[in-house]
């Protein structure tokens, strides 16, 4: 689904498997992309955390495995 987003649109996602991606801006246009995970079920495996941890290493650096 593709969603129309004029100057200063927040989206927002909320989902167990959102996929989302954004399209090329234009010379002298500006966009930040935001992306959180949040979690409140406590099951989550050894390997979910893991894979997390690299997520979020591959976005912010080595220094978001210790945060």
């Amino acid at each position: 689904m593709a969603v129309a987003t004029p100057p200063n649109a927040l989206v927002v996602f909320e989902g167990a498997k959102v996929r989302h991606k954004v399209t090329p801006i234009a010379a002298g246009e500006r966009r930040i992309v935001l992306s959180m995970t949040y979690c409140t079920d406590p099951r989550n495996s050894v390997v979910q955390e893991s894979m997390r941890r690299v997520k979020d290493t591959a976005f912010f650096g080595i220094r978001a495995l210790w945060g």
